[in-house]
């Protein structure tokens, strides 16, 4: 008979915050008791040079990017995050999600309940990233925001992420209403116009909220590629407009602007929904701006 061989257990393998509280030697071959090890919370033991979270490169399962990702919730139903999420992580994306409200259901029912987060508890969270060094993201993704104090905040977010990473793409989905009605209050218009679109790499909005924020009436293709030329020309590289109804044909509209001034390509096609979950299935193109 052949006798089994002692073989030592190979050490974990590093992952983002995993390996917390286990042994993990420096070197395959590291005592488990000698200097430099000590007891963690667990009840495991935690060398110095593992005591804080890995840096960015260890962390990410990919080198796809990292995703900081502030829009809605609901318990039933898929909005806002509960859409995101998902196809980005399918995507190879590392998504960290920020709740701006949770909700029981979403708010077209005539009944819902839950919490709103406000621009405090915002940036108290980014505080408690930018404390563990944890801030260096690749990708910003915003949805529905429901107040001018909120939206502030974002902005600020915005500065924050980008002076840790002056790479950033910021992906917007100016969530503001849909065949002429507003989801949100009228004074948050301005403050996207104003502020928002200058900042944003990436526009998605639908055929209301294009007019809304370019003051144009799109009733043709000729009409949104006009508009998506004013948001371009007011800072953002991409702009798909999600949904437009022209001539009883429901269209998506994608725009970026060319290197040289002025020049812009345009794509159309038939699609059926619209926000910040459809376009991040055309071509990557909502995450790779």
């Amino acid at each position: 008979m052949l006798a089994a061989a002692a073989v030592p257990p190979l050490p974990p393998l590093p992952r983002s915050c995993a390996s917390w509280g286990r042994w993990i030697p420096s070197t395959p071959f590291s005592s488990r008791d000698g200097p430099g090890w000590r007891r963690g919370t667990s009840g495991g033991a935690v060398h110095p040079a593992m005591a804080r979270p890995p840096i960015l490169s260890v962390a990410l399962p990919s080198d796809t990017g990292r995703v900081l990702s502030i829009q809605s919730h609901t318990v039933q139903g898929y909005v806002g995050n509960k859409s995101a999420v998902f196809p980005l992580q399918l995507l190879g994306f590392d998504v960290d999600p920020i709740n701006s409200v949770q909700f029981s259901n979403h708010t077209g029912y005539p009944k819902f309940r839950g919490q709103v987060l406000n621009g405090n508890q915002l940036w108290d969270l980014i505080e408690g990233l930018e404390e563990n060094e944890l801030l260096h993201y690749t990708h910003l993704l915003t949805g529905y925001i429901g107040s001018v104090s909120f939206l502030n905040t974002v902005l600020q977010v915005v500065d924050k992420l980008r002076s840790v990473n002056p790479d950033l793409i910021y992906v917007c989905d100016p969530v503001l209403g849909d065949e002429g009605k507003l989801y949100v209050p009228q004074d948050l218009v301005s403050v996207y116009q104003e502020k928002v679109v200058p900042v944003a790499s990436m526009l998605t909005p639908n055929q209301f909220e294009v007019e809304l924020l370019t003051g144009l009436r799109i009733t043709s293709e000729q009409d949104g590629l006009k508009a998506c030329n004013t948001l371009h020309s007011a800072g953002p590289r991409k702009v798909i407009i999600t949904s437009a109804l022209i001539e009883d044909k429901l269209l998506l509209i994608g725009s970026y602007k060319r290197t040289e001034p002025c020049s812009t390509s345009m794509y159309t096609g038939n699609t059926r929904g619209g926000g910040m979950g459809f376009s991040l299935a055309v071509d990557e193109t909502a995450v790779e701006a």
